[in-house]
């Protein structure tokens, strides 16, 4: 039954049931008409709802409800979207902070190696170009020439000097010579041989010096091989190390 085929007749049962009251309470102003049974009657009437009324509460509190689980359906979905959309972005930055603070830890550990690297990078540029312009340059170095051999410009010497001592074939018998002077360093010790390793290979050496004199307060043979590696001959094997610091810990753990 719809609402309005409803109200009319419920308010038709509503207009009754007051009349039917409003009977009963004229008969109980008259004296001695009143009995326990017509009581109990009144007190039931009072008390029961009327069924279609109750009927058409509970239609109307359906359609309610329906009407609110239908309007909150799309936004309690939404919702829902938003919340897995918001724990997967969660769960992504705490994958991309563990991968950050992972790369933060190996920078840190390796910013000592990069300096060392670093300053091995810029010795060698160094290095490379003084090789490059010694290469340049095509100097002949002349050793064992007596001071004051030259007199006045030493490039007008060695142009007449030169082709004169190594018999060479010029048209004029002189070469041509942009400079030529006296070296800078001291005068070389006459026993003392030219070294047959560089600046820096003599440094590598010359760092095994206290690792070797520990090697030969204990005995152990070792052998200093090239450029600088040193070998160490011990029960029976040979061991190779390629600095002092790791010949130093097999020391030590021999001590140990």
């Amino acid at each position: 039954m719809s609402l309005e085929n409803f109200w009319p007749q419920s308010f038709d049962k509503m207009g009754r049931t007051q009349r039917n009251r409003d009977k009963k309470d004229t008969a109980e102003s008259e004296p001695g008409e009143c009995t326990q049974d017509g009581d109990q009657a009144e007190s039931d009437t009072s008390d029961e709802l009327d069924p279609a009324l109750a009927k058409a509460l509970n239609f109307m509190t359906a359609n309610i409800i329906k009407v609110i689980d239908d309007k909150l359906s799309p936004l309690v979905e939404t919702i829902n979207n938003h919340s897995a959309e918001l724990q997967s972005a969660n769960r992504r930055l705490d994958e991309a902070e563990t991968r950050i603070m992972a790369l933060e830890n190996s920078a840190t550990a390796q910013e000592p190696r990069i300096a060392e690297l670093e300053k091995q990078v810029s010795a060698l540029a160094e290095s490379l170009d003084m090789a490059e312009n010694y290469n340049r340059r095509l100097n002949i170095q002349v050793v064992g020439l007596a001071e004051g051999t030259e007199t006045g410009q030493p490039v007008h010497l060695f142009e007449s000097w030169l082709p004169r001592t190594l018999g060479m074939a010029t048209k004029a018998g002189r070469i041509k010579l942009e400079r030529a002077h006296r070296s800078l360093a001291p005068r070389p010790d006459p026993n003392k041989y030219p070294s047959d390793f560089s600046r820096v290979v003599m440094r590598k050496r010359k760092a095994y010096d206290a690792a070797k004199q520990r090697l030969r307060e204990r005995g152990i043979p070792y052998a200093l091989l090239f450029p600088a590696t040193l070998q160490v001959s011990h029960g029976g094997s040979k061991k190779r190390f390629s600095s002092p610091e790791l010949v130093r810990d097999f020391l030590d753990s021999l001590s140990g």
